[in-house]
């Protein structure tokens, strides 16, 4: 993990971000990426149009890559395209993957060597704790859990998963 970035999120107002400004701290250079292309999948219901909105959940920056997790709450049904990780190269700013949809949408995720932690869930849905490969965006493991995992914190070789009711620790290799 590169701890030498600032993020800032913005958009149509505090909630629906869709813009993603990186401040290296070290050269204090400043890019803002649009992910506005990411807010609606191209399937959705119509009468829930107000509500599946995607936006910057959250970010991080590790070895010149950029992953970028987005998601709207509510149902899948309602828009399944939607809570993804994307990979994008900080040299040209090109996509290196996607993830397929309902793979993240916890406000945080955890970087290990090989993979990415992240959740999914949402009441009445099944919820998961989820292993990206980070070389192709592929979901290596899934791990079900009681509720959706809301934030996923990485500490002293422990993962620490809060959901809405429960709270899991996993030990890491």
């Amino acid at each position: 993990t590169e701890d030498n970035y600032y993020y800032e999120t913005s958009g149509d107002n505090g909630y629906e971000t869709y813009l993603l400004t990186l401040t290296d701290l070290n050269t204090k250079e400043k890019v803002t990426l649009d992910f506005s292309k990411f807010q609606y999948g191209e399937e959705y219901k119509k009468e829930d149009i107000d509500f599946i909105k995607q936006r910057i959940t959250y970010a991080q920056v590790e070895n010149g890559i950029l992953y970028v997790a987005t998601s709207h709450n509510t149902y899948a049904e309602s828009s399944p395209q939607n809570a993804y990780i994307t990979a994008i190269d900080l040299s040209d700013y090109h996509v290196i993957w996607k993830t397929e949809p309902l793979t993240c949408n916890s406000y945080s995720f955890v970087s290990l060597e090989q993979g990415i932690v992240c959740g999914y869930g949402f009441t009445d849905e099944d919820d998961y704790l989820k292993i990206v490969n980070k070389k192709n965006g592929k979901v290596i493991e899934q791990i079900p859990i009681e509720s959706m995992a809301e934030y996923i914190i990485l500490k002293d070789n422990v993962i620490y998963v809060r959901t809405y009711d429960t709270n899991y620790t996993f030990q890491c290799n």
